[in-house]
């Protein structure tokens, strides 16, 4: 029973780590080959192998690799940033075509000195048609969503987010706008409102 249990566990922790990340499935499957190779049969001690080889893969091995594939990490600067770092680098979903890439910079620095951009869900680093859930078309590359940009109330732009982890805060259609929220939903597309449950808290002073 508690080797089905670990079987059933392994396929679920290798599917997760997949859809989130699109290679966590994969490296959690080496750091479980390398884990029982060494000994380390402790499920704490292969995390450690796991994190250590995921580390390295997100930070040295896919910024090399993906272009190979046509494409490349996002390219950060002073007023070009994720909304929020784990949900965007940390699960690999800050890849977009070279072109994107270079449409993006030019934009953020286009902002001036008060301007800046924050980005959310790009696409992941292989593979044009391997799904970013729960988007359907941020599978080739050349998709990314930005987070809205506010004014303080004195007018000045604010670098702030609505919400911490930068999703599931919404503004509503104005008059007249198509509300596609409620498009989206009205056509099955419940998902595309399940953020407003990760928030992890709401920014309230911009």
């Amino acid at each position: 029973m508690k080797k089905l249990l670990a079987y059933l566990l392994s396929i679920t922790l290798f599917l997760s780590l997949t859809v989130l990340t699109q290679v966590g499935g994969l490296i959690y499957l080496v750091a479980l080959l390398l884990a029982t190779t060494i000994g380390w049969g402790a499920w704490w001690k292969t995390m450690v192998v796991f994190l250590l080889l995921y580390t390295g893969t997100t930070f040295l091995v896919l910024p090399t690799v993906a272009p190979h594939f046509g494409r490349v990490r996002i390219t950060h600067a002073a007023n070009l940033q994720p909304a929020n770092y784990f949900t965007s680098v940390l699960l690999n979903r800050n890849y977009v075509t070279p072109t994107l890439d270079g449409a993006l910079s030019q934009a953020a620095s286009q902002l001036g000195p008060n301007g800046h951009i924050n980005y959310l869900d790009a696409n992941f680093p292989f593979y044009d048609g391997f799904p970013l859930l729960p988007h359907l078309s941020h599978n080739d590359g050349r998709k990314v969503d930005l987070s809205l940009a506010y004014e303080t109330a004195s007018g000045v732009p604010s670098r702030d987010i609505k919400s911490t982890s930068g999703y599931g805060v919404y503004e509503g259609p104005a008059p007249g706008e198509l509300d596609q929220i409620e498009r989206c939903v009205r056509q099955g597309y419940a998902q595309y409102s399940f953020t407003q449950y990760l928030t992890l808290g709401q920014m309230s002073h911009t």
